[in-house]
């Protein structure tokens, strides 16, 4: 009688690819170790943080911004300005009737007015440049209070010690935001402007079709109408 031999088969190393099981051609391969190692890295994932990055590059490496801030504002319905933003102490909205008139002052200053303790003059920007568009009338102002300069014979408030930083509140339209400018930005005007406007004009800048003025605090600090009392 005859023996069958069984069939032996070879030793399975590390690496190798899929081999059949020992003796058996019904039973399930076998993946190597490589085989496995190599399907795990090809499974990455994304950390909540590393996603944020890479969606808002910028909310994590901020671009370096260049140029000068500048408060926007309407000084009349068609026309806007902007004055450097480093001279500008804080804008309010206050109501018309915080505002104290004084007899005997040019016809640009509205009042007095005061924030945090200081007590200062609050005047109609567009009557003190001299357009002809003045002031709406209206229960509440936007104001701009700025750091004016000192000058010898402008007319103070009472109680104000001459070497005391000079507060100015400049009663506008509307107080529309900031910009920031570069001086390339800055050009002269393209179009012909008030000329009661020029002495107070740095130039002009374009942002989309809008045409903004911009305006020197220092210029506006010596306006005619600030230097000196009617008579």
């Amino acid at each position: 009688m005859s023996t069958i031999e069984p069939t032996v088969g070879r030793a399975i190393t590390p690496g190798e690819g899929n081999v059949e099981n020992v003796g058996d051609s019904s039973s399930p391969h076998i993946l190597s170790q490589g085989h496995n190692a190599q399907a795990m890295q090809s499974v990455t994932t994304e950390s909540p943080l590393d996603r944020l990055q890479r969606l808002l590059p910028d909310l994590f490496e901020p671009r370096q911004q260049t140029g000068e801030l500048f408060l926007k504002f309407q000084l009349d319905t068609t026309l806007q300005a902007a004055i450097s933003l480093e001279r500008v102490v804080e804008t309010l909205q206050i109501p018309a009737a915080s505002v104290t008139p004084i007899p005997n002052m040019p016809v640009s200053t509205l009042g007095l007015m005061s924030t945090k303790g200081r007590v200062f003059w609050a005047v109609d920007l567009v009557k003190l440049l001299e357009m002809p568009s003045p002031l709406r009338r209206s229960r509440r102002y936007e104001v701009i209070i700025v750091r004016a300069l000192p000058v010898n014979n402008m007319a103070r408030p009472s109680g104000i010690d001459t070497e005391e930083e000079l507060l100015l509140g400049l009663v506008v339209s509307h107080i529309r935001g900031t910009l920031r400018l570069n001086p390339d930005d800055v050009a002269s005007p393209e179009e012909e402007v008030f000329p009661e406007l020029i002495p107070f004009l740095q130039g002009q800048v374009g942002q989309g079709d809008e045409k903004i003025m911009v305006l020197s605090v220092e210029a506006i600090s010596n306006a005619r109408g600030l230097i000196s009392r009617p008579t």
